[in-house]
């Protein structure tokens, strides 16, 4: 059983079994080795970004671990490779992006503000 570190409330955290589907197109579900806590997660936990997250939230996108499936249409992984997880995607056409900031870009999704499937729970589609 995998279990995930849940933000409650300011300040509370909890551990509760992560379920995970089989994957769906395009993506991989992981096996987390190691889960990093960044500064957005320290701002969760001290309650800073409460109107952005919703409780219960899996914190911890910043990870390395091990692919255990992978879902139709994907072909450049494998049950087994070793990986680290870019929790940010952005749209290369913004300004921001085309000057080499990505992660200013005006177009940015973190995987940490995805549903808990796609954190430390392990399951991330592949770039």
């Amino acid at each position: 059983m995998t279990l995930a570190a849940r933000y409650l409330c300011a300040r509370t955290l909890d551990t509760a079994p992560a379920h995970s589907a089989p994957p769906g197109p395009g993506e991989v579900e992981l096996a987390p080795a190691y889960v990093g806590i960044c500064g957005t997660d320290l701002h969760i936990f001290h309650g800073d970004m409460d109107a952005r997250v919703s409780a219960p939230a899996v914190l911890g996108h910043e990870m390395a671990g091990r692919v255990v499936r992978c879902g139709p249409d994907v072909t450049d992984w494998r049950p087994g490779d070793a990986v680290t997880v870019m929790p940010l995607r952005w749209d290369d056409t913004c300004p921001a992006c085309q000057g080499g900031s990505t992660s200013a870009s005006t177009w940015i999704s973190s995987a940490s503000t995805l549903p808990a499937r796609c954190s430390s729970a392990g399951r991330y589609p592949p770039p």
